[in-house]
């Protein structure tokens, strides 16, 4: 059930997912073929926590665009004063990594992961990524400090988004790691 009410700091409207399951589905139109970063303001806590609803495997949010997961991460310096208009909860942003779009009409889906959950709005911001000379330069703009340690996933050879092209080729055609 979807639900849409009024709140003082959710930009004065919010979609309620009351239920396991609820979803919304945003439409949106990238104007190029590019990089985006796409960012969904949802409910990020309870009074128990400002970040109890964030993904951590059992609760949250489930986020898919064009028919495919997507996973959006929490921000945590982005959670807002405790607002009580939707039984005291707290919102914050949740944001993808680079995410290559073609230019036209997509489909995003925000699904509650528990019971309770909220979604404001989602932003679609184009990115310029930047431009990198070497494949060790590309591997520190795309991997984190965990995945450079590791060679299974940020080696050259390495396909990690599992669509056999390998991290070598991907940096020369300046493309992220995860696209397919």
């Amino acid at each position: 059930m979807q639900v849409v009410t009024d709140s003082a700091l959710s930009g004065g409207k919010g979609v309620s997912l009351y239920d396991l399951g609820d979803t919304i589905q945003i439409s949106f139109t990238a104007p190029t073929n590019g990089f985006y970063q796409i960012a969904a303001r949802v409910r990020s806590g309870d009074s128990w926590s400002p970040v109890d609803f964030w993904p951590d495997g059992s609760n949250g949010y489930r986020f898919i665009l064009d028919e495919t997961d997507i996973l959006l991460t929490g921000d945590p310096t982005s959670t807002s004063a405790l607002d009580s208009s939707f039984g005291k909860c707290y919102w914050g942003t949740m944001n993808s990594a680079p995410v290559n779009l073609v230019a036209g009409t997509h489909a995003f889906v925000v699904a509650a992961g528990m019971d309770w959950a909220l979604a404001d709005y989602i932003q679609v911001t184009p990115l310029s990524l930047p431009v990198v000379q070497t494949f060790s330069a590309w591997q520190q703009a795309n991997f984190s400090v965990d995945q450079l340690a590791n060679s299974t996933i940020s080696g050259y050879a390495v396909m990690p988004a599992g669509d056999n092209i390998p991290n070598l080729l991907k940096f020369a055609l300046g493309l992220p790691p995860w696209s397919y």
